[in-house]
């Protein structure tokens, strides 16, 4: 089994002078919060949202776990 790389996934930034290396560093953590098909709700034991706008809307939509303001892993 394959484990995840967590200096990957929550790097502040992909900065490199080759920029494939940069692509590569940025696609990673893309590729590490993707899931194929689907898990079973109980595995599912909260969620990051980028703002309090999207953690209202997740809690209109009936999410009843714990819900974190996180921009910092989110894009844009």
């Amino acid at each position: 089994m394959q484990s995840l790389d967590y200096q990957a996934i929550y790097a502040q930034d992909w900065t490199d002078g080759n920029k494939y290396v940069y692509f590569e560093k940025k696609s990673t953590k893309n590729a590490e919060v993707l899931i194929p098909g689907q898990i079973p709700e109980d595995y599912i034991i909260g969620a990051y949202v980028k703002n309090e706008e999207d953690k209202k809307s997740l809690q209109e939509l009936g999410f009843d776990r714990q819900i974190e303001v996180y921009a910092e892993l989110f894009f844009g």
